[in-house]
Protein backbone atom coordinates (compact mmCIF):
# COMPACT_ATOMS: atom_id res chain seq x y z
CA UNK A 1 0.00 0.00 0.00
CA UNK A 2 1.01 3.73 -0.86
CA UNK A 3 0.06 7.02 0.89
CA UNK A 4 -0.54 9.79 -0.93
CA UNK A 5 1.35 12.88 -0.39
CA UNK A 6 -1.21 15.22 -1.22
CA UNK A 7 -3.90 14.02 1.44
CA UNK A 8 -2.44 11.14 3.31
CA UNK A 9 -4.91 8.41 1.87
CA UNK A 10 -3.95 4.74 1.74
CA UNK A 11 -3.76 3.30 -1.72
CA UNK A 12 -2.59 0.64 -4.09
CA UNK A 13 0.14 1.52 -6.72
CA UNK A 14 1.18 -1.33 -9.07
CA UNK A 15 4.43 -0.20 -9.13
CA UNK A 16 4.92 0.68 -5.86
CA UNK A 17 3.61 -2.47 -4.81
CA UNK A 18 5.57 -4.42 -7.10
CA UNK A 19 2.37 -5.88 -8.91
CA UNK A 20 3.85 -6.26 -12.28
CA UNK A 21 1.19 -8.74 -13.74
CA UNK A 22 -0.97 -5.61 -14.64
CA UNK A 23 -0.68 -1.69 -15.26
CA UNK A 24 -1.28 1.18 -12.20
CA UNK A 25 -4.65 2.39 -12.90
CA UNK A 26 -3.54 5.61 -13.39
CA UNK A 27 -2.33 4.29 -16.65
CA UNK A 28 -5.66 5.07 -17.75
CA UNK A 29 -5.69 8.92 -16.78
CA UNK A 30 -3.44 11.80 -18.28
CA UNK A 31 0.07 12.22 -16.92
CA UNK A 32 1.38 15.30 -15.45
CA UNK A 33 4.62 15.85 -15.94
CA UNK A 34 6.62 17.28 -12.98
CA UNK A 35 6.30 21.13 -14.35
CA UNK A 36 2.32 20.33 -14.35
CA UNK A 37 3.02 19.38 -11.20
CA UNK A 38 5.16 22.17 -9.82
CA UNK A 39 2.79 24.48 -11.31
CA UNK A 40 -0.15 23.26 -9.46
CA UNK A 41 1.96 23.61 -6.15
CA UNK A 42 2.22 19.67 -6.03
CA UNK A 43 5.99 18.25 -5.07
CA UNK A 44 6.79 16.85 -8.10
CA UNK A 45 9.53 14.49 -6.09
CA UNK A 46 7.18 12.86 -3.82
CA UNK A 47 5.34 9.82 -4.58
CA UNK A 48 2.01 8.55 -6.34
CA UNK A 49 -0.75 10.23 -5.46
CA UNK A 50 -4.54 8.57 -4.49
CA UNK A 51 -7.42 8.42 -7.11
CA UNK A 52 -9.02 11.77 -5.66
CA UNK A 53 -6.22 13.35 -5.85
CA UNK A 54 -5.09 12.63 -9.19
CA UNK A 55 -8.14 13.34 -10.52
CA UNK A 56 -8.46 16.50 -8.87
CA UNK A 57 -4.74 17.95 -10.30
CA UNK A 58 -5.61 16.46 -13.35
CA UNK A 59 -9.12 18.71 -14.04
CA UNK A 60 -7.25 21.48 -12.22
CA UNK A 61 -4.09 21.22 -14.44
CA UNK A 62 -6.76 21.34 -17.54
CA UNK A 63 -8.61 24.75 -16.10
CA UNK A 64 -5.44 26.31 -15.75
CA UNK A 65 -4.13 25.25 -19.47
CA UNK A 66 -7.43 26.45 -20.93
CA UNK A 67 -7.29 29.74 -18.87
CA UNK A 68 -3.70 30.17 -19.90
CA UNK A 69 -4.98 29.99 -23.72
CA UNK A 70 -7.68 32.81 -23.23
Amino acid sequence: MSNCPRCGAMFSCAPVDESKDRPCWCSALPSLSPADLQALGADPAGSCFCPACLKTLIAARAEQTASDGK
